[in-house]
């Protein structure tokens, strides 16, 4: 019998994690008594400072499928997925974040396409806009994202070196993400960066399924909000998936043409500018950028990088002389500081 774990990372998740769970158990009780697809779920209360540990005792009581995991510390959502992902001995697993909902129909769903489409490792379904009170805005990827997931995936798999189109949503093989789990320093793009990894290092086979199947909720507090967006911060995790990405096109058997290297140069360039707003040569980012310990990006001659990130980048700079590729003459400098 094919078996299925929904993961869900829950930090000071109070407000909408009553919510989340109910969805998840309608989803459960929703498959039919013999629709050989056996359910858990792992929570993974990532050292919550709310009420937490307390709405999720009182589910963990109320249902074993709920299993209940803590950390001391905070870790971030790319840690609590890996947790919940190596406790878990199921086939398959879903991905779900504490304040978004599932959908009745969702789970019989994806037993129906990964049964007869036993070649696709990662399931992407489609999801509606929600607001903080369960309201439909609109489609997450015509709305949100402003792009489909397959129509980009079937005509331009690399693009998604250039901007993440899959939602965390997604159902994975367990084997796949265990083999490849969230890099649990990035603490806003780890969902896009496991993309990369999966689509150009693993070559996994990706499946869409075009019903919508959850609830993705906007909310202000929400790790993806337009202010943390804008933040140092999030900005600095875009420029290393890039870095990242870079290196993972050395290693592998695919061959970047040379509009795609363009583009990822210029996305990083537009990154580091962010960071770096021109102000002259005397402005506070010119005296920021001059106090910041040169370290040799690969591919970007006489730039800088975060101080901790010298080992990594000097073997992407070997692995990209090795590989021949020339590089774009482009200087950056990135602030140390948060």
């Amino acid at each position: 019998m094919p078996s299925l774990s929904i993961v869900i990372p829950a930090y000071n998740a109070e407000k909408h994690l009553n919510t989340c769970l109910q969805s998840v158990i309608a989803a459960i009780h929703a498959l039919a008594s013999d629709s050989c697809l056996a359910c858990d779920v792992y929570v993974v209360d990532d050292a919550s400072t709310d009420h937490t540990a307390q709405v999720l005792d009182t589910w963990t009581r109320a249902h074993d499928r709920i299993k209940t995991l803590r950390h001391a510390d905070n870790k971030g959502a790319a840690a609590a997925r890996n947790t919940a992902v190596a406790k878990s001995e199921s086939d398959w697993i879903l991905f779900l974040d504490a304040d978004n909902v599932l959908y009745p129909h969702s789970l019989s769903v994806l037993r129906d396409q990964f049964v007869a489409h036993a070649e696709n490792d990662v399931w992407v379904p489609a999801q509606d806009l929600i607001d903080s009170a369960g309201q439909r805005l609109g489609d997450f990827y015509s709305d949100w994202i402003k792009t489909h997931p397959k129509s980009r995936y079937a005509t331009q798999p690399d693009s998604i070196l250039l901007s993440n189109f899959i939602d965390t949503f997604s159902l994975v093989r367990r084997s796949l993400v265990a083999a490849e789990p969230f890099n649990p320093d990035l603490r806003f793009v780890s969902d896009w960066d496991l993309w990369i990894r999966l689509i150009l290092k693993r070559h996994a086979a990706f499946g869409f399924i075009d019903m919508p199947l959850g609830g993705y909720r906007v909310h202000a507090e929400q790790i993806t909000s337009q202010t943390n967006r804008r933040s140092p911060a999030f900005v600095r995790e875009h420029l290393r998936v890039l870095a990242e990405a870079m290196l993972v096109l050395t290693k592998g058997d695919i061959t970047a043409p040379d509009p795609l290297l363009v583009d990822l140069t210029r996305r990083m360039h537009d990154f580091a500018a962010m960071l770096n707003p021109a102000q002259g040569p005397h402005g506070p980012a010119a005296s920021a950028a001059a106090h910041v310990p040169p370290a040799p990006l690969p591919w970007l001659p006489g730039g800088r990088w975060l101080p901790t990130e010298t080992t990594w980048s000097k073997e992407a700079l070997v692995a990209w002389r090795q590989a021949g590729l020339s590089a774009p003459d482009i200087g950056l400098a990135v602030p140390s500081h948060p």
